[in-house]
């Protein structure tokens, strides 16, 4: 008897350690954004909003924030994802570019149809950088909901994305050649004070 219960521990600590990497591998639902790591000053870029391994995901709301000193939002369009799976209801929210937040982006599939699910874009957000240089700014998501095709709430991480407006190529370029000269020219007076000195 003793030797049967020891056969099935070793056996339900094998299948559970077998189960371990599936579970480490199933990843949770994420809504996240995406852009560019860097834009040039005064250009303009797009930040994706996107669902990442969500299951039958029915509608979704989120706002987004961002530093109006760097970046000015000028629009926000649906992505394809949720359409994918029948009609919809979207709307883009509204822009508020002095305190940097878009509130209320929302979009929903219309009809008793089931979500969609796997990953996908859910929005674009159209933004301009600001004429300055030298700088990073964070995007967050914020008041985030997502609802299955049960309208029960969905738990889902969120992922914000940073971008920077780095120093301009000709600027680096002038930098640069700065610095050499400044060597160079260190390295002759060095050296003619070490010939006046072997006078």
């Amino acid at each position: 008897m003793n030797r049967l219960f020891r056969r099935l521990e070793t056996g339900l600590a094998t299948a559970t350690l077998a189960m371990l990497p599936l579970s480490a591998a199933i990843a949770a639902p994420t809504i996240a954004l995406t852009g560019p790591a860097s834009v040039e000053r005064g250009a303009p870029f797009a930040v994706q909003v996107s669902a990442l391994d969500v299951t039958d995901l029915y509608a979704f709301q989120f706002d987004v924030t961002f530093d109006p000193a760097l970046f000015t939002a000028s629009g926000v369009t649906e992505g394809a994802f949720l359409a994918s799976g029948g009609t919809t209801f979207f709307d883009g929210g509204t822009i508020d570019n002095t305190s940097g937040v878009i509130s209320f982006v929302f979009d929903t599939l219309i009809g008793a149809i089931p979500g969609v699910s796997g990953s996908g874009v859910l929005a674009r957000i159209d933004f301009n950088a600001a004429d300055v240089a030298f700088s990073s700014g964070a995007f967050q998501l914020t008041d985030a909901m997502a609802l299955d095709s049960s309208l029960d709430l969905v738990d889902v991480a969120l992922r914000g994305q940073s971008v920077a407006i780095p120093e301009p190529a000709a600027l680096s370029l002038s930098l640069a050649a700065l610095a050499v000269l400044g060597a160079s020219s260190w390295r002759r007076r060095a050296a003619g004070s070490v010939a006046r000195e072997g006078r």
